[in-house]
């Protein structure tokens, strides 16, 4: 079939082309030329007609592509704005709770406070310990722990005699009547 109507096309070629060489060949053309012409002629509105109608067609393919792009923004501005309300309103809940976890920690962490009062008298042991400590370490095995030191001026008071303690016994005296004295000004 493809060769029968190429072969058509070239017997209708080499025809018009003896037409247009014959004597009175634009008389005998003219019919087709007008036809020609005219049929060009309503091609061109045709395509007009169709190129309009395919401009405003694109046109309003573009309209609506806009309008949901901006509806595609505002939607995801709701969805940014509501995500950042939830987290502030997230973050102001931890911060609250932070808050209140660190008001119930302070006041957990405050010891009950005792009530002033004068401080409690030395002992004549402790009057005894504060002054010699240093002199029986010295005399210790360097390195001597806290403990080692402690136990050997703990050892050294119960051998003292009763002479040797009473200069400590009377510190002890005087500053138990300082307590007496000051706790007398406290109750009353």
């Amino acid at each position: 079939e493809g060769e029968g109507l190429t072969e058509i096309t070239k017997i209708l070629g080499e025809e018009w082309g003896k037409l247009q060489k014959s004597k009175g060949a634009a008389k005998k053309t003219k019919k087709y030329e007008d036809l020609a012409a005219k049929d060009k002629t309503r091609y061109e509105e045709e395509k007009a007609e169709y190129d309009a109608l395919k401009a405003e067609e694109q046109k309003k393919v573009e309209e609506e592509r806009q309008e949901q792009l901006e509806k595609d923004r505002d939607e995801a501005r709701k969805m940014v704005e509501e995500a950042q309300k939830a987290a502030a309103a997230h973050e102001e809940g931890v911060m609250a709770a932070a808050k209140k976890l660190a008001k119930e920690t302070a006041k957990n962490n405050k010891k009950e406070e005792k009530p002033k009062g004068p401080k409690k008298p030395t002992t004549a042991y402790i009057y005894f310990a504060s002054e010699n400590r240093e002199k029986i370490k010295s005399g210790m095995a360097q390195g001597a722990t806290f403990s080692e030191v402690s136990a050997e001026v703990g050892r050294r008071w119960n051998t003292l005699s009763e002479t040797k303690k009473k200069p400590y016994v009377n510190k002890a005296n005087k500053d138990k009547e300082r307590y007496q004295k000051e706790l007398q000004a406290v109750s009353s």
